[in-house]
């Protein structure tokens, strides 16, 4: 089928036709072996990249189980605090200054436990459940997070409306926004 090559009137001579059969069987041999190298390549390649994933979801894994066992321990090292911390400020009158600061204590750790309660629920892939909650009374809270970031040469002043909306929100997060906020501009 050499005749395919050209349109030569007459064809090809015989010993034409002899010397090219072998050279273009020769070239599609190197043209299948190089077809074949390519699909190699394209096959490691592929293993590589999902042999990658397999190894990446392998450590996403291992580090879900570390922090939902730091989260745990956490959490019950958090009830530790706020059984204490309650138990002191039971025992103390609403006008004694330690009450106050037991109150931010109990505070403090009650959020620290949802902050404890979020990492375990992202860990095991669920979701943020928010609430509809008065906006005032979550940066009033989240601001009484604050005071005990502050160093003494500052001063903390702000100025909240009352009478702000409600806001669907999951309120932890919310706080770790305002505190983070403060850090950032005690930092700056």
């Amino acid at each position: 089928t050499v005749l395919g090559l050209a349109n030569r009137p007459g064809g090809y001579e015989q010993s034409l036709i002899g010397f090219l059969q072998p050279l273009l069987s020769t070239i599609g041999d190197l043209v299948e072996v190089r077809r074949n190298e390519i699909e190699r390549k394209r096959a490691e390649e592929e293993r590589e990249r999902l042999s990658a994933q397999l190894r990446e979801a392998q450590q996403l894994e291992a580090v879900g189980r570390f922090g939902r066992g730091v989260a745990h321990d956490f959490n019950n090292l958090m009830a530790t605090v706020l059984g204490m911390a309650s138990n002191l400020r039971s025992k103390r009158q609403p006008d004694d200054p330690d009450h106050t600061k037991l109150t931010y204590i109990v505070e403090a750790a009650e959020t620290a436990a949802n902050l404890a309660h979020q990492l375990l629920d992202f860990a095991k892939g669920g979701k943020i459940r928010p609430h509809l909650l008065p906006f005032t009374d979550v940066i009033k809270s989240s601001l009484a997070l604050v005071p005990s970031m502050v160093p003494p040469n500052v001063v903390l002043d702000h100025r909240i409306e009352s009478d702000l909306w409600n806001i669907r929100c999951d309120q932890t997060q919310i706080q770790q926004v305002v505190v983070n906020v403060c850090r950032n501009a005690l930092e700056a």
